[in-house]
């Protein structure tokens, strides 16, 4: 598991013991509430439909306000940071207000807090104790993973399931982004955290029928950012030589000796931004498409483009009635429903944290579900990346205050 001196971009200098015994005694709390982290999804994976898992986020920032009265621990954080992600907060809030009230608006809006505003503040607390936190977040999610690939495997043996381009991979009742979104970013844990590498093989090649079956491209390209930043030290020409050698024997092999099935569904699935068997109403409500009609609605009028729809209003972009919907990008929803001022004050709160905290051990983490949040899902469903912004106006603080004679940062 988890060795200081193993820790990417820092190195431990005379101090593992203490460090160690760090760990050791306070291991348990900040274990469990990291374990508790990747368990909302469990649920709907063993095809459970229970409502209310995401209370588990209320419950462990609960348990660390108790540890906190009751165990005084200091917490440092960046002022700075903190004070913009309560600006985008209140913007969020003005811009409810503003709303007109649906069912998903208000969903939408308690959400928010709920999940958003929770796990950034877990986030920030978790940082008193980060390397037990993230023994229970490494532990939970390969539990999880692991017994999502159970289900797919059985699934495929029962079932006979085979590739086809309208016909992907469902687990449960999560559907295939979801699946592969939890696949990708476990074996990007198992990267981070595990020290022996056969863990990792084992993982790829156990994982990747079922990130292949899900047909799904954003996980994929937010696997290979996140891994791209995760090794930035070695060579580049290196890395990307052998990126492309990996996609080229990849496709090489695909078209050799895959059958007729498998090179369209791989064809289709990832190399296309559009599958050609998609229908006409599908293509105008792509991504790509409501991207730009979001877009052109909120530069059409000075009031959308300061104030937004409103906070669960998105569907005006393409429908007439009130429904769930979202344009699949976080920047672009928060654009288009909240008004150009929440998006500035996002995106700067999301630069400051990766600035604050990008030569952290865990930064591919934050890489990873920012770049998903490009693709999949809306704000209240992309939930832990305001786990890794708190974490950066923490435990950054935390790492530097550590420097005096302790810890050194390395480039290898």
């Amino acid at each position: 598991m988890i060795k200081p001196g193993q820790i990417t971009g820092v190195s431990i200098k005379n101090q593992t013991g203490r460090i160690s015994v760090l760990i050791n005694n306070k291991s348990g709390l900040s274990y469990f509430i990291g374990f508790l982290i990747n368990l909302p999804m469990l649920p709907a994976i063993l095809g459970f439909d229970i409502s209310g898992v995401s209370v588990i986020y209320i419950i462990s920032l609960v348990l660390f306000v108790i540890k906190m009265m009751v165990t005084p621990s200091s917490v440092k954080v960046s002022v700075i940071g903190v004070s913009l992600f309560l600006g985008f907060v209140i913007s969020f809030v003005l811009s409810f207000s503003f709303s007109d009230y649906t069912d998903y608006a208000n969903y939408k809006f308690a959400f928010f807090f709920v999940k958003c505003v929770t796990l950034f503040t877990v986030g920030i607390l978790a940082s008193y104790n980060i390397y037990s936190f993230f023994k229970g977040y490494f532990h939970s999610i390969v539990i999880v993973a692991t017994i999502a690939l159970a289900q797919f495997y059985m699934h495929s043996i029962m079932s006979g399931l085979g590739f086809s381009i309208s016909n992907r991979l469902e687990v449960g009742s999560v559907n295939p982004i979801w699946l592969s979104r939890l696949l990708t970013e476990a074996f990007l844990c198992i990267l981070i955290f595990s020290l022996n590498r056969k863990y990792l093989a084992l993982a790829f090649f156990i994982g990747l029928p079922s990130v292949l079956l899900s047909g799904s491209k954003g996980p994929v390209l937010a696997l290979f950012i996140s891994l791209f930043y995760r090794l930035k030290n070695i060579d580049k020409r290196k890395l990307i030589f052998f990126s492309f050698m990996v996609i080229a024997l990849l496709i090489i092999f695909i078209n050799s000796f895959a059958s007729s099935e498998v090179q369209e569904f791989f064809q289709q699935r990832f190399l296309r931004v559009v599958p050609d068997t998609v229908g006409s109403d599908d293509i105008a409500n792509s991504r790509s498409a409501i991207w730009l009609h979001s877009l052109q609605l909120v530069f059409s009028n000075a009031a959308l483009f300061f104030q937004g729809v409103g906070v669960g209003n998105a569907y005006l972009v393409v429908f007439d009635s009130p429904i769930r919907f979202y344009p699949h990008n976080i920047f672009i929803e928060i654009l288009l429903e909240n008004g150009f001022t929440s998006l500035l004050l996002f995106v700067t709160t999301v630069t400051c944290a990766f600035l604050k905290a990008r030569r952290s051990y865990w930064m591919p983490l934050f890489i990873f579900h920012v770049v998903n949040a490009l693709f999949s899902g809306d704000i209240i469903q992309n939930e832990k990346l305001f786990l890794f912004i708190g974490l950066a106006f923490s435990s950054a603080v935390y790492v530097k205050r550590t420097l005096n004679g302790q810890i050194y940062y390395v480039n290898k």
